[in-house]
């Protein structure tokens, strides 16, 4: 549920950390994140490959281990369906 992982995106209890500028803006901003939410969903769904999009900064860099750091934590918020996960793909892909 989003009320799950939105502590995990945004860093601490929303009413905690998060100071939107408008109820408008909050909207728009949650509902983008369940458009991604969803999107990769309906990829992992039709047994797709989802790869994250990882561009680069100002600087040149890409930070992929920031991606990869993230995508643990989610992992390990549900270890269990997690690694059960893991293990139907990569026996289904062997």
């Amino acid at each position: 549920m989003p009320s799950e992982y939105y502590p995990e995106v945004f860093g601490g209890e929303m009413s905690d950390t998060c100071e939107f500028a408008s109820l408008d803006e909050a909207n728009e901003i949650l509902g983008l994140l369940m458009r991604h939410w969803n999107d990769i969903a309906a990829t992992l769904n039709k047994d797709e490959v989802y790869v994250p999009l990882l561009l680069k900064d100002q600087d040149g860099t890409v930070h992929g281990n920031d991606w990869a750091r993230g995508f643990m934590r989610g992992m390990g918020m549900r270890t269990t369906a997690g690694l059960s996960w893991l293990t139907t793909r990569r026996t289904a892909d062997a």
